[in-house]
């Protein structure tokens, strides 16, 4: 065999082959992993702002026994002072992991509020189908 070729074509004389942002090596990972954290931030700023908001809203879920009630439906309904004037129901008791079923059973006799004897009505709120609450209420006495 005779000497290697030489000149336009040949790697002789080309050095290592080049490092750096033009190279064809893979990225260090750390866009992938930002991209990652962002994306997970994001979901936890979402969430924790659905459930801020729900427990500021005024909705009745954020009621606890002791509050007060204006409205007389449930798109009426949400939290207010004793003192305001709209004050309508007291809540005298919360029962948890009801369906909307439990509070149809008190129009059959079976009434889910009977261990509060002040309480004249009841709201229910949660997701159509599943479990939510039970607000047991009396009037509010002016």
């Amino acid at each position: 065999m005779g000497p290697a070729p030489t000149g336009p074509g040949s790697d002789e004389g080309m050095g290592p082959a080049p490092t750096g942002p033009d190279s064809d090596s893979k990225p260090s990972g750390l866009p992938v992993k930002a991209l990652v954290i962002a994306a997970v931030a994001v979901v936890v700023l979402v969430v924790g702002g659905v459930v801020g908001w729900k427990a500021l809203s005024g909705s009745a879920g954020s009621a606890a026994v002791g509050d007060c009630l204006a409205g007389e439906n449930k798109d009426e309904i949400k939290p207010v002072k004793c003192d305001d004037p709209a004050a309508r129901h007291k809540v005298v008791g919360k029962l948890k992991d009801k369906t909307e079923a439990d509070l149809d059973a008190a129009s059959k006799g079976d009434n889910p509020c009977s261990a509060y004897p002040t309480a004249e009505s009841a709201f229910w709120e949660g997701e159509k189908g599943g479990k939510g609450y039970i607000l047991c209420l009396e009037p509010v006495k002016k």
